[in-house]
């Protein structure tokens, strides 16, 4: 085969910023509208917010399993753009429904005997008690009901309807938001509105999904072959799986630091969670891109072209190394600010500030690790990426608990996370050796799941 053909770096810049800018906003907006639905809550009273708060530890369990079909089947509908298929789109997204469906009746009934269980775990007041368990009841009904958003939006961006998936994102949490606020505050319903607007904005934003979906060609049902279940099976289990195994393991990371960082007192702790608060929007881009950078690649893969790979890869780290050199200066000289703009107390947000300028500029790195991360968990090597987040997890739990062993400040454990943060470099160098792999394949052997690898 030749050589990419000239300006192809311009052509795919472009085409990996037309999916970033739609995501990144739809991303941003959907925090904005979910932070002010706890903002609400805590107009309704002090036993709402406590009961809502009471229920994020369950949050990263969802988001688990949204992003194992959502990833799972954008990478499908990549695929089946660049093989020129788009009948192929909805049955693979239909059947990922039908293993939702299945997913979803394990969960609910694990929840519906586990709630009161939690409420002793967490143990919540007796005058609570019934309303956190119906809450947490309610709660996993109504966030079961968001697949169809989910594989809608995640259908459209695939196939590089980046805007239309973000608008279909972007209604049903505006739905959920305006509905907390009118029935939650407007009518005084208080905070089983959550559930019952959260189940609202699964409807609008499903229906609005379909609606795009056949807009933008996609809506093509099938007749004998429209369930597409080993496609469907084959992609959680090398994509789906992974990435959900990285949330957990991030989370387990975080709770990890904070217990290690407890033992400094209730300043540090609190100053450290602000911060990571901060850089879970930091980190953004870095995945927005990597995801991005994916989508255009599997593309690629679907079309059975293999000259621009590598290509491809290398345009999306340069974007990201180029945003975060800007995040990162930014950062550095703006903790102070950030850290006044997390705490009004003074102690906290001196905290604050020390962590992230300590910090800031091994984003330089974090953001590239988080492309290439994306990258491999969309492209079949999810496995290999799930190993890279645990040894990173597990050496940045493990070295900071031996330094604040022998330290007598939180300092040293700011500096062995950004130690092991520029260690990441090594995972940048394992993306690229999958990506060089998967390039020298024929272009017979680049179809995942079935779907073909040319068009």
């Amino acid at each position: 085969m030749g050589g990419p053909p000239p300006g192809l770096d311009g052509k795919v810049r472009k085409a990996i910023m037309s999916l970033a800018v739609p995501m990144a906003f739809a991303e941003i907006t959907s925090m904005v509208l979910m932070v002010g639905v706890v903002a609400l809550m805590g107009h309704m009273g002090d036993d709402a917010l406590y009961v809502r708060a009471l229920y994020l530890p369950m949050m990263p369990l969802f988001a688990g399993v949204y992003l194992a079909f959502e990833i799972s089947n954008q990478v499908a509908a990549a695929m089946s753009r660049g093989a020129g298929r788009p009948q192929d789109v909805l049955p693979v997204a239909l059947s990922f429904i039908r293993v939702w469906a299945v997913i979803g009746v394990v969960i609910f009934v694990a929840f519906l005997f586990a709630a009161p269980l939690f409420a002793d775990v967490f143990d919540v007041p007796v005058a609570l008690r019934g309303e956190f368990i119906s809450f947490l009841r309610w709660m996993t009904v109504a966030e079961l009901t968001h697949v169809g958003v989910l594989l809608w939006a995640s259908s459209l961006r695939g196939y590089g309807k980046a805007g239309s998936g973000a608008l279909v994102t972007i209604s049903s949490r505006v739905v959920q938001f305006g509905g907390v606020a009118l029935l939650g505050l407007g009518f005084g319903l208080g905070p089983n509105t959550v559930p019952v607007s959260i189940a609202a904005g699964s409807v609008v934003g499903c229906l609005l999904g379909i609606v795009m979906m056949r807009k933008a060609g996609l809506w093509i049902p099938g007749g004998k072959g429209s369930w597409r279940r080993p496609e469907a099976g084959a992609n959680l289990k090398m994509i789906g799986i992974p990435v959900a195994m990285t949330q957990v393991l991030m989370f387990g990371c975080y709770f990890g630091l904070l217990a290690v960082l407890g033992g400094f007192g209730p300043i540090v702790v609190s100053a450290f969670s602000s911060a990571t608060s901060i850089q879970f929007l930091i980190l953004m881009p870095g995945v927005l891109l990597g995801s991005a950078t994916a989508i255009v690649l599997n593309m690629q893969r679907g079309a059975g072209v293999t000259d621009g790979l590598r290509k491809v890869l290398r345009v999306g780290i340069e974007l990201t190394v180029i945003a975060y050199l800007v995040i990162a200066v930014a950062v550095w000289a703006g903790n102070h600010l950030l850290g006044d703009i997390m705490s009004s107390s003074a102690a906290i947000s001196s905290e604050t500030a020390v962590y992230l300028g300590i910090v800031a500029f091994t984003f330089v790195i974090q953001g590239p690790v988080l492309t290439s991360l994306m990258v491999m968990e969309q492209t079949g090597a999810g496995p290999l990426a799930a190993l890279l987040n645990f040894i990173y997890y597990a050496a940045v739990v493990l070295t900071s608990a031996l330094v604040a062993g022998s330290v007598h400040n939180a300092e040293g454990v700011y500096k062995t996370i950004a130690y092991c943060n520029l260690a990441g470099i090594s995972v940048v160098i394992v993306a690229v050796l999958v990506v060089r792999k998967i390039a020298s394949k024929p272009a017979a052997q680049l179809g995942q799941m079935g779907l073909p690898a040319g068009p």
